[in-house]
């Protein structure tokens, strides 16, 4: 007598159904356009259902079940979350960005401050609805009751449609969702019978069946159509109102916390930028300040010259502001663009890392000479350098967030004296762009400029005679007070008031070497920061910064530090048998409470240190893997010597949980047991994987003459193949004659081939 359980628990229309019902719910939330990205919402409802579905269906333990959904979501979950991170050419940027986000989103939410960003919004929504579709398939398969099955998408359902209330053109997706579950309980009902048919050997056919089915979808349209257009009566009105105010009540009561969780939804609140500078740029009245870190560096190596993490670059000056004309802006793409820098390349470019943990930002940071970068976006480059990629900033598609990680691969020149010292033809694009003088000050600044560089022969000399000046003749205050009204605001920092911050410093020496004809222009961005362990640099609000970059026909752009809160920069000579050769590579910003370069000179020593720690914890990091792999090839060459790989691995595993005084897993005890039966016994096991495959599984006390005569019955076709597995394995029990081991394991496979056809074929005749 067949019981309900030998009846199969797979049905695809109801699968369908249950699909279908999910990802309406999904829909709906998409439909109200709270945030951007829900998209990735749908499909995470539509795998986790059809991840519900196989495991609900499948014969695993329990046990196993659990795993297996375990490692599914935690492979395809983070997966399909980090393709948010649009924009970010590597896998890798992709899932380090979204763990850095959703870091800095709980940080948030732990400390009760609002969460800005989107991303945590649609991340919660997304692992909700996996769970919701992985619940739902499992319940399916197992249960058949329409409450466990639908309760987990009403329940979503339900909470959306309280936040987002009633609007008439999204409606359609609940409506759709009641038709479906009205469709699904019929249909649940109907697989309930035909178990009852089954149990009580009532022969049906296929017409009642249909009929069925016709007249559940027939039945779920006219309740719905009924609902949707029939008014209801104003007696259920203020009972259903009453009813509904005690529901959400609790819900209501939650506000302040979700407006918390959800503070990425408001789209009217303002969010902060975290772009210090804009297209244009004031000279202001106070220099940057702040504790808190804006962003780390992960730099390639730890012997780097002095480094500077630069946002935008401008070229004209004029009245206190500075900008940029004549500019282009062109698309980049990481997959298929790369610059190509002017000047003298000599290293190939090294790979930078950056993780943004400040305000939002669609401008990129990054090292002085950069080729490319992981974010796709564009680049505003000079209208008037032809042939080579001269960028001046570096724009996103999308913002980078909090938690956000980024590549960048630029150049790290450290030009010699030497180098910088030797001439060359400044090319005409340079020229027309980067001399620019306000006429109103062009002759105090010449003049002033003319005295600096009286007796300095090259280019690079009296770059270096104009930043002694200002690092001599003017103090560094972190204020300045408004300039007169009637004079410009550098003239009178430079002759009269002689105090400032960097923003000053810069622009002050940018227009004196232009007075004398040497093109530099202004950068902004921020210091290196304080260098850490591990080549990283960590940067913050009091690292704000803008320097002077001046133009070498042989090396390009060279930063020079005029700011006195700043280390001097250190060149290297290039001068054959010079001690000094790289002294820039230990040039560090020292800085006290009064921003005094003097008042600590001992610090320069910290990162020798730090660079002293980092390669001993190198050695030792290979000496220990030295002798890990040492000891791993040592217990491998010993277990080779007595038994082959597959059984090596499983009894390692059961020494190592005998030594850890744990049970053996049963999967391993599965494992061990499997490896000690013979090859001709593991062939034979096709015969019970084919009874199982065919829902007739049988108990562990049924002899194999039992379940031969049982598939043959069940499988007339394969009884040749049947045959040959049952005579081999007789032969490997009961004589010493060799067993023909190749057309054994042909039969067994072509056994396990026939089954699945048959298989097929009954589904094929059952539903067309």
């Amino acid at each position: 007598m067949m019981n309900s359980k030998s009846y199969s628990r797979w049905d695809w229309f109801s699968a369908m159904l249950l699909i279908f019902i999910v990802f309406s719910v999904s829909v709906r939330l998409n439909t109200t356009h709270w945030t951007a990205d829900l998209g990735y919402v749908e499909s995470m409802a539509v795998l986790g259902t059809i991840l519900g579905l196989a495991v609900g269906v499948s014969h695993f333990k329990k046990s196993t079940q659990g795993w297996l959904v375990f490692f599914y979501t935690i492979a395809i979950v983070p997966a399909n979350l980090s393709r948010i991170i649009s924009g970010e050419n590597t896998q890798l940027g992709q899932m380090t960005s979204l763990l850095g986000r959703l870091y800095v989103s709980f940080s948030l939410l732990f400390t009760g401050k609002p969460v800005p960003d989107s991303i945590f919004f649609v991340s919660q929504m997304a692992v909700i609805f996996w769970l919701v579709g992985l619940v739902s398939g499992i319940n399916l398969m197992r249960t058949r009751s329409i409450l466990q099955i639908l309760l987990p998408s009403l329940l979503p359902l339900l909470l959306i449609q309280y936040y987002d209330g009633y609007q008439p053109e999204r409606i359609w997706s609940v409506a759709l969702y009641f038709f479906l579950g009205l469709m699904l309980a019929g249909r649940i009902n109907l697989l309930n019978s035909r178990t009852r048919w089954a149990e009580g050997h009532v022969i049906v056919g296929s017409d009642p069946e249909f009929d069925l089915n016709r007249n559940i979808f027939t039945t779920a349209a006219i309740l719905i159509l009924l609902a949707w257009l029939l008014p209801a009566p104003s007696a259920v009105i203020p009972a259903a109102a009453k009813a509904w105010q005690g529901i959400s009540a609790p819900l209501q009561n939650l506000n302040h916390r979700w407006n918390d969780i959800f503070a990425a939804l408001q789209s009217g609140r303002p969010i902060p930028s975290g772009e210090f500078y804009g297209a244009a740029m004031g000279l202001g009245r106070t220099a940057g300040k702040g504790e808190s870190t804006l962003f780390s560096v992960h730099a390639p190596t730890p012997n780097l010259p002095r480094q500077y993490w630069r946002m935008r670059v401008y070229d004209t000056y004029q009245k206190g502001v500075w900008q940029n004309n004549q500019v282009e802006t062109e698309p980049f793409d990481p997959a298929n663009d790369i610059l190509t820098p002017a000047g003298f390349l000599p290293d190939p470019p090294m790979l930078f890392t950056f993780s943004w943990a400040s305000n939002p930002s669609g401008v990129l940071i990054t090292p002085l000479v950069p080729v490319w970068a992981s974010r796709k976006g564009s680049i505003q480059v000079s209208s008037t350098a032809v042939g080579a990629a001269d960028p001046l900033s570096w724009y996103v598609s999308r913002q980078i967030q909090p938690g956000d990680s980024y590549s960048v691969r630029a150049y790290v020149l450290n030009p010699t004296q030497k180098q910088l010292r030797e001439t060359g033809e400044i090319p005409d694009w340079i020229r027309n762009r980067y001399l620019q003088v306000p006429q109103e000050i062009a002759e105090s600044y010449r003049q002033l400029a003319n005295q600096i560089t009286s007796l300095a022969p090259t280019n690079f000399d009296k770059a270096e005679a104009v930043t002694s000046y200002l690092r001599n003749t003017i103090q560094y205050s972190e204020t300045i007070p408004a300039p007169p009204l009637d004079v410009d605001p550098m003239e009178w920092f430079l002759f009269e008031h002689k105090a400032g911050f960097c923003n000053y410093f810069a622009s002050a020496d940018v227009l004196l070497l232009r007075s004398v004809g040497i093109p530099a222009r202004l950068a902004v961005g921020f210091a290196e920061g304080d260098p850490r362990p591990n080549n990283m640099f960590l940067v913050r609000g009091q690292d704000i910064h803008a320097w002077p970059e001046v133009y070498f026909p042989n090396s390009g752009w060279v930063q020079f530090e005029p700011t006195t809160s700043q280390n001097v920069i250190l060149r290297p000579s290039g001068e054959t048998g010079n001690s000094a050769a790289n002294p820039n590579f230990s040039s560090r910003r020292e800085k006290d409470s009064e921003n005094n370069p003097a008042a600590n000179p001992g610090k320069d020593n910290s990162g020798v240190e730090n660079a002293w720690n980092v390669q001993l914890l190198r050695w030792g990091w290979w000496l220990a893997g030295l002798l890990g792999l040492t000891l791993l090839g040592y217990w491998i060459w010993k277990m080779q010597s007595r038994e082959s790989f597959s059984q090596r691995v499983p009894n390692g595993l059961k020494t190592m949980f005998a030594l850890l005084s744990l049970k053996n897993p049963t999967w391993l005890e599965d494992w061990l047991r499997w490896n000690e039966v013979s090859e001709v016994e593991r062939d034979f096991h096709a015969v019970n994987q084919s009874l199982r495959w065919l829902n007739k599984k049988q108990p562990g006390d049924a002899t194999p003459a039992e379940r031969v005569r049982l598939l043959k019955t069940l499988l007339p076709a394969a009884s040749q193949e049947i045959d040959t597995l049952s005579q081999a394995l007789e032969m490997n029990l009961f004589s010493n004659h060799p067993v023909p081991l190749t057309h054994v394991v042909w039969a067994g496979w072509k056994l396990r081939f026939l089954t699945v056809q048959a298989i097929l074929r009954a589904w094929f005749e059952e539903h067309f």
